[in-house]
């Protein structure tokens, strides 16, 4: 029993992060029609941003966690405004550059910061003892604050006018447009909200494991399935579909293999999707 709890926890501080990941996808498919697969290298620079931060600067974790966020979301500000703008209603386009984005990103960080693995320094770095079953506190910490920022972003889509302004252009971007709503502002704040996101889980994933060139690889493919098992564009989709993939790969590697874990994450995947081939909540179009 204290096993499956401590698997449990695992799963759900993975599924958070990789939610923050999805999100980001999710709302670059929703309103560009583009499939970013240059997300995953926004992660890395959110990883790498902060442990310089902390490292070279000594800058507080927490502190280095936010100011990371914001240099993140300005460049993601300046690739959607000079690169994916351009190709908003060329998906083929828009898939090309994102590849490139890639390979420019990943080798710009290897030619800056080194092949080696980087670690960021935890804040927190002991473990409690919660009746018998010993968690470490920074990945409480971890999944506590991509909770919140989950929370927080859906609140903010669901509430508030320019949340709103996103769910009505990635219904129907003409009709928004019709109605006063500018649709490159729009798409515009939808990226950079997904790069700021994308960034503290990069921040969060650096803090738990290493700092990698590479490091968004993973969970950028954990993204592509979560999104397409909750439906594709549905934001609660992903929010669900992001703990069941969390949860599936942690009983996996606790129970059978580290090595097999996102083997049962798939076949889970293929499962529902022979079921649903919509995804969770997807809807036909």
């Amino acid at each position: 029993m204290i096993q499956l709890i401590q698997q449990l926890v695992n799963g759900l501080v993975m599924g958070s992060i990789y939610g923050l990941v999805a999100l980001g996808v999710t709302m670059s498919f929703g309103l560009m029609g583009i499939v970013n697969f240059a997300h995953g290298a926004f992660v890395m620079a959110g990883a790498f941003a902060a442990f310089y931060l902390t490292t070279l600067y000594g800058i507080p974790f927490l502190l280095a966690a936010a100011a990371s966020m914001g240099i993140v979301g300005a460049l993601g500000f300046l690739v959607e405004r000079y690169s994916f703008r351009f190709a908003r209603h060329e998906p083929i386009n828009g898939l090309m550059i994102s590849i490139g984005l890639i390979y420019v990103m990943e080798n710009a960080a290897i030619l800056l910061f080194g092949p080696e693995n980087k670690a960021i320094q935890p804040l927190f770095s002991g473990t409690i003892e919660v009746g018998g079953v010993v968690l470490a506190t920074q990945r409480i910490f971890v999944f506590v604050a991509s909770s919140l920022l989950l929370a927080f972003f859906y609140l903010y889509v669901k509430k508030t006018k320019s949340g709103k302004s996103m769910r009505a252009v990635a219904e129907n971007a003409f009709a928004a447009q019709l109605m006063g709503i500018s649709i490159d502002r729009i798409i515009g704040l939808a990226f950079v909200i997904g790069c700021v996101l994308a960034a503290a889980a990069g921040v969060a994933l650096g803090s738990l494991f290493v700092v990698t060139a590479h490091m968004g690889a993973a969970p950028l493919m954990k993204a592509f399935v979560i999104i397409t098992l909750g439906g594709f564009g549905s934001i609660r989709g992903a929010f669900v579909a992001a703990f069941i993939i969390g949860l599936v790969d942690s009983l996996a590697a606790g129970y059978v293999s580290s090595a097999w874990a996102d083997i049962f994450g798939y076949v889970v995947f293929i499962l529902i999707l022979i079921f649903k081939p919509k995804g969770i909540f997807g809807e036909g179009t």
